[in-house]
């Protein structure tokens, strides 16, 4: 397995992870999150779901619930090793739907 394949495994298990604690925390079902990452895996599914405004699951985890370090794109921005799947205007996205200065 190369490198690349090796880090796109862990993103995977990451946005797995995701989709668990927002499940155990705060009791957010992320069903079609979930059904997303076993369809498209991670990296295209944070890619289609960049892609639109903002999501429902975004705005629950981090407006109604409060946990913004439950989104995905809490994971994508804080983790750099990460970045070099997404562009430039993908992780400006995150940074902002974050309202991080």
């Amino acid at each position: 397995m190369s490198d690349r394949e090796l880090l796109e495994a862990e993103f995977n298990k990451k946005m797995e992870d995701i989709y668990y604690e927002a499940k155990r925390i705060v009791k957010y079902n992320a069903t079609i999150f979930l059904n997303m990452l076993k369809q498209y895996k991670g990296v295209d599914t944070a890619k289609r779901l960049l892609a639109k405004n903002e999501t429902e699951g975004f705005t629950k985890l981090a407006y109604v619930y409060h946990k913004p370090e439950l989104t995905m794109e809490y994971m994508i921005y804080h983790n750099a090793r990460f970045h070099e799947f997404f562009t430039t205007e993908e992780i400006a996205k995150c940074k902002e739907l974050l309202n991080i200065k």
